[in-house]
């Protein structure tokens, strides 16, 4: 007979239950789906203005960051592990 490991990854597939698991593929999807959409909104904003790249890149991070940082402080304890 083995013994279990000590010592289990975060991420390893049994490490939190199902319901979690699932909660944790939709946030992760989310925030992807959110800075691909900030890429290319830099983007079309840096065509259609004509400004520098750096500067498109602050009128754009700056708010996005802000929003971020407010939403995690407030909603981040209670998604484990993101």
């Amino acid at each position: 007979m083995t013994p279990e490991p000590a010592y289990q990854p975060k991420h390893g597939y049994d490490a939190y239950p199902r319901e979690q698991r699932g909660r944790r593929i939709r946030w992760r999807s989310v925030a992807l789906g959110l800075f691909a959409l900030l890429v290319v909104g830099t983007w079309w904003l840096e065509a259609r203005t004509g400004w520098d790249m750096e500067v498109t890149l602050g009128v754009v991070a700056i708010p996005y960051w802000a929003a971020v940082t407010a939403f995690w402080r407030r909603r981040g304890p209670e998604m484990p592990g993101l």
